[in-house]
C-alpha cells in the first residue's frame, strides 16, 4: 500500500490542537515521535523499549490564573500514559505571560517539551487543567479526547464567544397610580456564550452540547436638557427585573427562562441607569446556537417616580414587553485530521531492544543454558496461544503460517512450519501437566463467556439495541437511557445530571418532568435487573453495575492489540471489527433522545476508532501479502466509517495488488458514492499498473 506522506519522525501540525478552559486557551502546534533527540549538539537515543515524543505548546492565560486569588485556580499541565501522570513545568510560559506588562488581561507564551514513553504507549495524552476541569489531547492520534464541550471551541482564540445586538431596544415604564409613563432605552453591554456559569447563578456544569449564555444589559431613562419638558422626571426600579420576566429564545426553539445572579450590580452602567437590569441574566442553551431573541415580558417591578430629581416613595411600576435580537458567529468547520505518519511506521531502532539486551547475558559454561530454557518457554507459550486461536477462530490458519514462518527453530535454526507447530503443540497436550493447564484455560474462558452472555449488553456499533434484558420495552427513550448510562458508568449520576445531558433545553419537544423521568428509570431497572441498576438512595446516584457494551469490548480488544505480538494483534483487531454492525448509533440521527451522542462527539470518537482499527488491520494484511484479508478488513471498517478516505484507498490498493480489475471497478464505483472527485483521483494515482484510469 501507499505510505503516508512525510517521515514518521517529522513534526506534524495537528489539524486542531486546541484545548480550552475557563481561563486558558492552549494549542498544541507541533508533535513528533523522533528516533533521536538533539541535546547540546549531541544526538540522544531512547533507552531500549522506550521512544521519544516531542511537542510544542502555546498557552494563553488569564493573568489572574497565574497568581490565583482564591477564585481562579492555577493552570497546570501533565502527560498521562499507562495509568501514570507526569507533570509539566509551565514556568517559562508563565514568565512570558507576566512579561506582557500591567493591564494585560490575557497573555501568551510558548514552550517545547520532550518525554520518554514506553514504545507501546499509544494513549499518550497531554492534559491541561484548572481546578477540577481539564481537557486532553492524544499526542499519538492528534485528536482531542472527549468530552470536549462544543462551546469552548467556537471562538478560534478564546474559550467563550461574544454575541452582538444590532441596536438598542425600548421598554416602557409606567406608574399606574398617576398614569406617568416613560420610554427607556435598553442596550446590550455583554452577551457571553460559555461553558462556565457566572458565580452565584447556581447553574451546574452543563453537558458537552450545552452552553451558558450570560447577558448584561443597561436600561437608561431619558434625560431632557435643563428647562425642557420632562426635565428631572423619570421612573427608576429599586430592584432588577425578575428572572421570570426575562427569556431567551434560540432561533427555531422554545423560550428558555433566565436565571438571575449578581443583583444590584451597577458596574459599567450609564449615568441615567433605570435599575431595571442591574444584574446578570443567564440561560442554558444549545452550544451551537447562532441567533435568538432576548425578550422582556410585561410585568411589575418595585420602583420610585422622580420629579425634578426628587423621589416620591416606593410604588409598583409596570414594565411593557420588549425584545432584542442577538446573534453569534457561526460554528466554524474543523479541518479533518489525516493519519499521522508515525501510525503503522516501524519502531525506532532501540525501541524493541529491551528483550534482546536481556538475552545477551552470558550463559553458564555447564548444563542446559538458562537463556535457551527461557526462550523455549516463551516460544512454547506463544505457540499455545496461536494454536488456541487456530482452533477457535475461523481463518486463523493463515495467521499461524505467518507467525511460524517468521520463527526459527530454537534448536536447529530451520524455519518452522504451520503444520509442525500444530503437531508439536497437539502432542504437548499428552503431558498431564500441560493437559491440565490447557483444560483450566479453556474452562476459564468458557466461564468468562458464560458470564458475558448472561449480563446485559448494550450495543451501539450499529443500530442501538440491548441483549439479555429481563423485560423488553418498546419505548425508544428507555434504550437511549441505557446507552447513556453504559457510556457514563464510571461514576454515579444524579437524576438532574442525566436529564440535563439527555434533554438539555427545557420546553423543547423532549421536555421531561421529574416524575416521568423516574418512570423511565424504573422501566430500565426492570429490564436490566435491580442488581445492575440500584436505586440512587443506595449508591449515591444512578450507575450501571456489571453491564457492558460492544464499545467497551471494542476498546478493550484494540487496546490489547496495541501491545500484542503481530499475530495476536491481527486476531484481536479482527475480533473487534466483528462487533461493528453499521455506523455507530445508526438510525438514531435526528432522534432527540440521542442528541447527546452527537453533541458529546461520542459518534465521532467511535467512528474514528473503527476506521483506525480497520486501517491498521488492512495494512498488516497488505504487508503479509494477504490482499483478500486486507479488502475484508477495509470493508469491515467502512461498515462503521463509510466516509473514511484511507479505508477506501487501502481497499482499492489491495484489490489492485491481486489484479482483479472487475472488482476494482466495482469498488471505485462504490467509493464514488461517498468520496469527492478529488479523493477518487488520489486513489487512482496511488494504484499500480492493474488500475483502470477510466474507472469512475
Amino acid at each position: 500500500m501507499a505510505k503516508s506522506a512525510g517521515s514518521a519522525s517529522a513534526p506534524v501540525t495537528p489539524a486542531d490542537g486546541r484545548l480550552r478552559g475557563q481561563d486558558f486557551a492552549a494549542t498544541v502546534t507541533s508533535v513528533s515521535w523522533p528516533d533521536q533527540l538533539s541535546f547540546k549538539g549531541n544526538s540522544e537515543e531512547p533507552a531500549p523499549g522506550q521512544r521519544f515524543v516531542a511537542f510544542t505548546l502555546d498557552l494563553s492565560e488569564n493573568v489572574t490564573a497565574i497568581v490565583p486569588d482564591g477564585s481562579d485556580p492555577a493552570i497546570t499541565a501533565a502527560l498521562h500514559w499507562g495509568g501514570t501522570s507526569h507533570p509539566l513545568t509551565l514556568g517559562a510560559i508563565n514568565n512570558a505571560i507576566l512579561g506582557h506588562g500591567i493591564g494585560v488581561t490575557w497573555g501568551s507564551g510558548s514552550d517545547q517539551f520532550e518525554a520518554t514513553v514506553p514504545n507501546t504507549s499509544h494513549e499518550v495524552e497531554l492534559t491541561v487543567s484548572q481546578g477540577s476541569f481539564s481537557q486532553s489531547f492524544n499526542l499519538w492520534t492528534l485528536h482531542r479526547t472527549p468530552p470536549a464541550p462544543t462551546v469552548l471551541y467556537r471562538d478560534p482564540a478564546r474559550p467563550s464567544l461574544t454575541g452582538t445586538a444590532p441596536s438598542p431596544a425600548n421598554v416602557t415604564l409606567s406608574n399606574p397610580t398617576d398614569g406617568a409613563s416613560v420610554t427607556d432605552s435598553v442596550s446590550l453591554q455583554n452577551a457571553m456564550l460559555s461553558y462556565f456559569a457566572p458565580p452565584g447563578s447556581g447553574i451546574t456544569a452543563p453537558s458537552a452540547g450545552q452552553a451558558v449564555l450570560s447577558v448584561v444589559m443597561d436600561g437608561e431613562y431619558p434625560s431632557p436638557s435643563y428647562g425642557q419638558p420632562g426635565w428631572g422626571h423619570f421612573l427608576q426600579a429599586t430592584s432588577p427585573l425578575s428572572a421570570s420576566l426575562v427569556s431567551f429564545t434560540p432561533s427555531g426553539m422554545a423560550p428558555v427562562s433566565a436565571i438571575l445572579s449578581g443583583a444590584g450590580t451597577t458596574a459599567g452602567k450609564g449615568n441615567n441607569d433605570d435599575g431595571l437590569f442591574d444584574a446578570t441574566y443567564s440561560f442554558v442553551v444549545p452550544a451551537t446556537v447562532a441567533s435568538g431573541t432576548i425578550a422582556v415580558a410585561s410585568g411589575s417591578v418595585t420602583g420610585t417616580e422622580y420629579t425634578s430629581f426628587v423621589g416620591h416613595g416606593s410604588t409598583n411600576l409596570q414594565v411593557g414587553a420588549s425584545s432584542m435580537p442577538l446573534t453569534f458567529p457561526a460554528v466554524s468547520p474543523v479541518a479533518d485530521q489525516k493519519k499521522p505518519p508515525w501510525i503503522g511506521a516501524p519502531l525506532p531502532p532501540t525501541a524493541a531492544l529491551a528483550s534482546a539486551s536481556s538475552a545477551s547475558t552470558p550463559a553458564p559454561s555447564h548444563g542446559f543454558p538458562i537463556w535457551l530454557a527461557v526462550l523455549l518457554l516463551a516460544v512454547l507459550g506463544g505457540g499455545v496461544v496461536v494454536v488456541q486461536r487456530l482452533r477457535t477462530r475461523k481463518g486463523q490458519q493463515r495467521a499461524v503460517a505467518g507467525v511460524a514462518g517468521s520463527i526459527q527453530d530454537p534448536l536447529f535454526g530451520a524455519p518452522a512450519t504451520a503444520d509442525s507447530w500444530v503437531e508439536a503443540f497437539d502432542g504437548a497436550t499428552d503431558d498431564p501437566a500441560a493437559r491440565g493447564a490447557e483444560a483450566s484455560a479453556t474452562e476459564a474462558e468458557a466461564a468468562n463467556n458464560k458470564g458475558r452472555a448472561a449480563r446485559p449488553t448494550i450495543r451501539m456499533l450499529g443500530p442501538p439495541e440491548a441483549e439479555a434484558l429481563r423485560e423488553e420495552s418498546e419505548r425508544r427513550v428507555i434504550l437511549a437511557l441505557a446507552c447513556y448510562l453504559v457510556l457514563h458508568k464510571d461514576r454515579p449520576l444524579s437524576a438532574n445530571q442525566i436529564k440535563l445531558a439527555m434533554w438539555p433545553t427545557e420546553g423543547t419537544s423532549a421536555e421531561v418532568n421529574q416524575a416521568t423521568f423516574h418512570t423511565y428509570l424504573s422501566k430500565l431497572r426492570r429490564g436490566v435487573g435491580a442488581e445492575h441498576l440500584p436505586d440512587a438512595s443506595s449508591s449515591g446516584g444512578y450507575q450501571f453495575r456489571d453491564v457492558e457494551s460492544d464499545w467497551e469490548i471494542f476498546e478493550q480488544l484494540t487496546s490489547q492489540a496495541a501491545s500484542a505480538p503481530r499475530a495476536d494483534a491481527i486476531a484481536l483487531r479482527t475480533e473487534a471489527l466483528d462487533l461493528v454492525r453499521g455506523t455507530p448509533f445508526q438510525g438514531a440521527e435526528g432522534d432527540y433522545y440521542y442528541a447527546w451522542v452527537f453533541s458529546e462527539l461520542v459518534h465521532t470518537t467511535m467512528t474514528v476508532a473503527i476506521a483506525t482499527c480497520a486501517l491498521t488491520l488492512a495494512s498488516d494484511h497488505c504487508e503479509d501479502g494477504d490482499y483478500m484479508a486486507a479488502e475484508t478488513a477495509a470493508r469491515a471498517g467502512l461498515l462503521g466509517a463509510p466516509d473514511d478516505f484511507d479505508l477506501w484507498q487501502v481497499g482499492a490498493q489491495a484489490i489492485d495488488a491481486r489484479g482483479d480489475t472487475t472488482a476494482l471497478r466495482r469498488w471505485m464505483a462504490d467509493a464514488a458514492t461517498r468520496l469527492e472527485a478529488a479523493d477518487l483521483a488520489r486513489i487512482h494515482a496511488s494504484l499500480g499498473s492493474h488500475s483502470d484510469s477510466s474507472a469512475p
